[in-house]
């Protein structure tokens, strides 16, 4: 056991049950927050247990506990990793938030836009996504509009520092909240389009990260999708009508609000990160001032944002 290998809690083997005893693990992943928030939220180390296997070990950092559910997100990880959607979990301490996982082999690879750029990669990525939707688990309701709320409370209480420039996004996304009422029913979603969330490799596709999984309108994880591959890997509307199956305009109206409160809410969530912890915070501001700026282009161009209001009333 490395001395580096400690969690919020103290060293990891302290935490783990006496099945990972004897393991000596090492740290892996360090934290690239921008462009792709790659170990964001989390620090990894990687191990192999008596009989082999090769393990990863994933400790949250505090910062993620102000908005992420732990008991969600790893039941949402258990029955995604059963139906071979998403590494298997071999362990999970929600009180704790720390959990062992299978460690995906080297023919793995961290999807980028580069990568997704083959439209079957991308569209992989999505139906992946949908197919977990088909698994019906019961996970707690969760809303991007709630979530910005609880950080910008968060950020108010402990004088996390708000750019004012982000205040027309602010009240941009309010006015959006606004027009969600009578939406599709709720249903479970890994709920995170960035790529970093994916692995791709000949076998298919596997979702990780799964900080945002509950039950949720399906268009708040469209809109997700829409703000991280539109335009790089296809336009809005050839993205939407992949993910949603129907060219209904209420709905891409709906979704491309949520990408806009979905960007806020990364922004807010790399701003509170960067306040929160030492050593990469310039990492987490980058990640949050260019999801404040793609969030401000959709709000301030050409009055599509104002569009966007009106279609999806």
């Amino acid at each position: 056991m490395t001395k580096a290998a400690v969690c919020a809690d103290g060293p990891l083997a302290d935490v783990l049950p006496d099945e990972f005893a004897g393991i000596e693990w090492t740290p892996t992943l360090p934290t690239v927050a921008s462009p792709s928030w790659v170990g964001g939220d989390s620090v990894f180390f990687e191990g192999r247990s008596a009989d082999g296997v090769h393990v990863l070990a994933r400790c949250m950092r505090p910062s993620a506990a102000i908005r992420a559910d732990y008991s969600a997100m790893f039941a949402a990880m258990e029955v995604a990793g059963g139906a071979g959607l998403a590494p298997a979990v071999l362990f999970h301490d929600a009180t704790r938030g720390v959990c062992v996982q299978e460690k995906l082999g080297d023919a793995w690879q961290i999807a980028t836009l580069y990568r997704l750029l083959d439209a079957h990669a991308w569209q992989a990525s999505v139906r992946v996504r949908l197919q977990f939707r088909e698994l019906a688990p019961d996970l707690p309701r969760v809303s991007v509009f709630d979530q910005v709320a609880t950080l910008l409370a968060y950020m108010r209480d402990h004088a996390v520092h708000i750019p004012p420039i982000a205040q027309e996004v602010i009240a941009a996304v309010e006015e959006a909240r606004g027009c969600m009422r009578d939406g599709p029913e709720a249903v479970a979603c890994h709920g995170d389009g960035a790529v970093s969330n994916v692995m791709l490799s000949t076998n298919g596709v596997r979702l990780v990260g799964w900080t945002q999984a509950g039950r949720m309108d399906p268009l708040e994880e469209v809109g997700s999708l829409l703000t991280e591959l539109a335009p790089f890997i296809a336009d809005a509307e050839t993205v939407f009508e992949f993910a949603w199956g129907d060219r209904d305009p209420v709905a891409l109206a709906r979704a491309q609000l949520y990408g806009v409160a979905d960007d806020l809410r990364w922004a807010l969530v790399g701003w509170c990160a960067q306040a929160s912890q030492a050593g990469s915070a310039i990492e987490y501001q980058k990640y949050a001032n260019w999801r404040l700026q793609k969030a401000r282009c959709a709000v301030t161009n050409g009055g599509q944002f104002v569009r966007w209001l009106k279609e999806a009333r």
